[in-house]
């Protein structure tokens, strides 16, 4: 960074919560960057706390007597990362073999090791107490030898396609595992090393964030060191990443046939399948840490196909026809859904249901009309501004909302000139929403009956085909026997006979269960009452919106989006589609869009620019007001270009000032 000023303003937006408050009233200046530094440090760098914490850390080590050392291996390996940083941050020597911390902590780890592989350090050093320097790097070698030269063989992890384990007696145990070029670390399904014994006497919990293009998540793993290599010949000792939850099986159609095809060629398969289950169990994923172990893994031709050639087979892939020659492949199109069909096998629904879709009222009677005498209008008014007047300063967070906030940043990606975001619902309520299917089904049948009466339908379908070219929607192709997994939105259209309108019907979803299930109980709506005064403060303004902003954000997760389902028909047919992005009525689109506003507004220098962008929005709207109009049009222009780069068009620019 060119100077202290964008360091600062670079420490702004990477704190949060307290942290974030105690160096928020430093303005963004040269000056200010240490003594920003020095408040934090103050109040969290406590130097005595954390060199006391690493000691206790090493000094509580008790060794697990597991047949393969993990633990030991694991704890030398930690023991050397936070030896590391004692030397490093805290001026704490060990490097110097004289020093005295050098002298002491030897003693410390060499006596928490079990005493055979003591015995193998001293016959690999040659010292009665080897230096620091030598146990943490001859440690693993001592335990290899260890159980060389002992009875106990720990086991082995699969290998691509498929993998054997040894136990201690010598037998093995095959499984399929998928081949990720994109991972560097290998993972095994705990029901694998099941023969081996309980994961806790052979195995180092760990916790590790897990980054994936989905999304992130934090996830406890026990780390195992086995035995591995390709086939039934093991060789490498390798850390291998276990959980419970790691079963990715997969259905393929037309196996049997896949199967018949390859044996008549002679191709052997690295995998193992089950015939007449068209079902392919994967319990594992082979990651890079593995894959190295073949030394070339060879791209070679298999029917009309590819597949890697692992010394214990092939693994094909590709799409199935790709196997089978063109008398065995039976193409199928997806099942055509005929909606009357569908619509006549639908459970019938409550009238009130369907009234409080069909019929959404825009004002509800006020129960307490008749005990105030303040006309309509004061009491709105007065209710519009104690609301909107709620800004994010004002708020006080809570652990809970300071949790979600900053899970929500964490899970925000830019791709393709698109942001991509995680829905943040309430873990509690989110999985207790019904499906909806039927109310859906009954409520297009009843809009689509509506609309052909009046020759209108075609108009509605219009909005959709255009927000399917524009990939807002997608199409997907769900049985109805599977309508009970995915979450279906009713939606009815809303008519405009404005002249000025562009779009004279537009649909408008109902999902009151979805809004009750997410997160929304912050703010950051920047305060109407502030943006109103704007007008009185400068002589001029401009007002501008963002083109279907809501639109422009997608989700990130498969299950955000399965979240999302609607019927439409078409024809005689029923099609199901579901939304790749936040919508107009969801509680949180508000919270999300200017969230990622001003997360992308703090991708640039601080300036006039970035603060509209990051203070100045209502919503889509963006409000602007100067007494210079060269400078307005400079501003607008400016937000413009930025906004485009995180693919939001901002447009409708409208002004007091002729010129502008």
């Amino acid at each position: 960074m060119a100077n202290d000023a964008e360091r600062l303003n670079f420490l702004k937006c990477s704190l949060s919560g307290q942290p974030f408050l105690m160096i928020n009233h430093f303005s963004i200046c040269n000056r200010n960057y240490e003594l920003a530094l020095s408040v934090l440090k103050s109040e969290y760098l406590d130097e005595d706390e954390i060199i006391d914490n690493i000691f206790q850390d090493i000094l509580e080590f008790s060794c697990k007597r597991d047949k393969s050392y993990t633990s030991l291996t694991g704890f030398m390996s930690r023991a050397a990362s936070l030896l590391a940083e004692l030397e490093g941050s805290f001026d704490c020597s060990f490097s110097n073999n004289c020093s005295s911390g050098a002298r002491l902590m030897p003693k410390i780890l060499f006596s928490n090791c079990p005493r055979e592989v003591r015995g193998e350090l001293i016959e690999i050093t040659g010292k009665r107490i080897p230096t620091l320097s030598s146990i943490l790097q001859d440690a693993r070698e001592a335990v290899k030898r260890h159980l060389i030269k002992g009875d106990e063989v720990p086991g082995c992890i699969p290998n691509t396609g498929r993998g054997s384990s040894g136990n201690v007696d010598g037998n093995y145990v095959s499984v399929n595992c998928l081949l990720d070029t994109g991972s560097g670390r290998t993972y095994l399904s705990s029901k694998v090393l099941q023969t081996f014994g309980s994961l806790e006497s052979i195995g180092l919990e760990c916790d590790l964030k897990l980054t994936t293009i989905l999304g992130d998540c934090d996830r406890k793993f026990r780390e195992v060191v086995l035995e591995t290599g390709v086939g039934a010949h093991c060789s490498h000792s390798l850390p291998v990443l276990v959980h419970e939850d790691i079963d990715i099986s997969v259905r393929v159609e037309e196996l049997d046939s896949l199967l018949d095809e390859f044996q008549r060629l002679n191709c052997p398969l690295a995998g193992r399948f089950h015939r007449g289950t068209g079902f392919v169990p994967i319990h594992g994923i082979v990651g890079l840490n593995f894959i190295q172990q073949f030394g070339t893994l060879q791209l070679v031709p298999c029917l009309r196909g590819k597949a890697f050639s692992p010394p214990t087979g092939l693994v094909p892939f590709g799409e199935v026809q790709q196997f089978l020659c063109s008398e065995l492949f039976t193409h199928r199109e997806p099942e055509c859904l005929a909606f009357d069909s569908v619509i006549a096998s639908t459970a019938d629904v409550k009238p009130s249901h369907l009234c409080f879709v069909l019929e959404s009222q825009s004002k509800y009677e006020d129960p307490l009309s008749d005990f105030f005498m303040d006309s309509d209008v004061h009491r709105v008014l007065e209710k519009l501004f104690s609301v909107e007047s709620l800004g994010i300063d004002e708020q006080k967070l809570s652990n809970y909302d300071e949790q979600k906030i900053a899970h929500f940043q964490h899970t925000i990606s830019f791709k393709d000139n698109k942001y991509y975001v995680q829905l943040p619902w309430d873990d509690d309520k989110i999985y207790r929403v019904p499906s909806n299917h039927a109310v859906a089904l009954r409520v297009l049948d009843h809009v689509a009956r509506k609309l052909e009466r009046r020759q209108l339908y075609n108009d509605f379908l219009q909005v959709f085909r255009d927000q399917e070219r524009e990939g807002i929607i997608e199409e997907i192709f769900v049985p109805p026997q599977r309508f009970k997994d995915f979450i279906w939105i009713p939606h009815r259209p809303v008519l405009k006979s404005d002249p000025t309108s562009t779009t004279k019907i537009r649909p408008v979803f109902n999902f009151p269960s979805l809004n009750e299930a997410t997160y929304q109980r912050v703010n950051l709506t920047s305060d109407l009452l502030n943006l109103l005064l704007t007008f009185r403060a400068n002589n001029h303004v401009v007002l501008a919106d963002i083109r279907k902003a809501f639109l422009m954000i997608r989700l990130k997760l498969e299950a955000d989006r399965n979240r999302f389902c609607f019927f439409l028909k078409d024809g005689g047919r029923l099609r199901c589609f579901r939304y790749n992005t936040i919508i107009f009525g969801f509680a949180s689109s508000p919270f999300i869009l200017n969230y990622v506003l001003r997360y992308h507004a703090a991708q640039f220098p601080m300036d006039n620019c970035r603060f509209l962008m990051e203070n100045r929005f209502y919503v889509d709207n963006l409000v602007m007001s100067d007494d210079n109009p060269d400078e307005l049009c400079r501003l607008y222009a400016l937000s413009r270009e930025w906004l485009l780069q995180g693919g939001f068009e901002l447009q409708s620019c409208n002004s007091d000032h002729v010129g502008i």
